[in-house]
This record gives structure tokens, sequence and C-alpha cells, in this order.
């Protein structure tokens, strides 16, 4: 790895800062890549619900981060657990087109508020950055609204309102944990 990093320091002259960025980038594709092909392993004989949770989580946990763990093994048994039950249990609970529009609404706050949450291992953002991300989440939240007030009753929809459910659930525990941490 070192050697692909010099590479492009020297190359594109990038700066300490760029490095670590660069590091971070390389070691986090590396590790969720992996993740996410046991994953697709396990959750093969429903691949398309699995693909669909799995597109709406990474646009969550891309923009506003969440629960970080400290051992590869600890943040996959979380994932697969994460979508084990967005789409195979909590699915099994039907939410109304009602509840579905007052459930989002409420996490695009709990998001807007507590988001991001980023790992203790990526550099800081600064405040620009912050607001980038922290809207980028709330207006990805809006649309899934949007859409999923047109077709409640979709699978794919009821599966998605449960991994955002589950996300704004785990910023919240997120937050808290860094707080007790400080």
């Amino acid at each position: 790895m070192d050697l692909l990093l010099n590479y492009l320091q020297e190359k594109y002259s990038y700066t300490n800062y760029q490095r670590k960025v660069a590091e971070y980038a390389i070691k986090t594709i590396l590790s969720e890549g992996s993740k996410m092909l046991m994953m697709g392993f396990i959750f093969r004989n429903d691949l398309s619900h699995y693909l669909f949770a799995l597109a709406i989580m990474l646009c969550l946990r891309c923009n506003s981060g969440g629960l970080h763990f400290h051992t590869y093994i600890s943040c996959f048994i979380t994932s697969t657990l994460y979508i084990y039950f967005s789409i195979r249990v909590l699915p099994l609970i039907k939410l109304n087109s009602i509840l579905i529009l007052i459930t989002l609404v409420v996490t695009i706050i709990i998001c807007y508020f507590i988001g991001p949450v980023t790992s203790e291992y990526r550099p800081p953002l600064d405040e620009e950055s912050i607001n980038k991300y922290r809207n980028r989440t709330c207006l990805f939240i809006f649309y899934y609204t949007l859409v999923a007030y047109i077709i409640p009753n979709s699978t794919y929809i009821q599966i998605g309102c449960w991994i955002i459910i589950l996300h704004s659930l785990q910023l919240i525990v997120a937050k808290i944990l860094r707080k007790e941490k400080k």
C-alpha cells in the first residue's frame, strides 16, 4: 500500500492530508467490498432485496456515517444483522403511507441534527463538508419519501424505509457513544 501511496504523492503532489485521505479510501473500499461480497453470498436467495437495501445503506453511510467498529468481524456481523432485519424481519411490520411519511420526516430531522458521524480513523471534516454531507443525506431521504408516498405498498419501499429508520437510530447511538468517549 505504501508503494501506491508514495506513487500518488509523488506523481500528483499529494499533501500529507491527501495521502491520509487516499489511504483511508483504499482501506475502506477493500474492507467494505469484501464484506459486501460475503453478505451477497449470504443473501444470494434474496439478492434483489439485498442489493436494494445495500444501495440505500451505502447512500446513507457514505454521506452521514454511523456506528463504526474497531474490528472487521464486529463490523461484518453488525452489517449482516442490519441487512437481515431490514429485508427479512422488519418488513413483516407493514408501514402504511401515513406512518411512512411521518417516520421518514422524523429521520430527516434526526440525520440533519446528528449527522454526519464519521469514523475516528477518518480525517475530520470541515464545516463546509459537514453541511454538504448533511444536506445530501436529507435530500436523499426526502426524495425517497416522495417515492414512498407514491408506491408505499412495495416490498422494496418497505425495506428501504427500515434501512433509513435503522440508520437514523444508529446515528443516535453513534453520537451518544462519541460523546461518552470525550
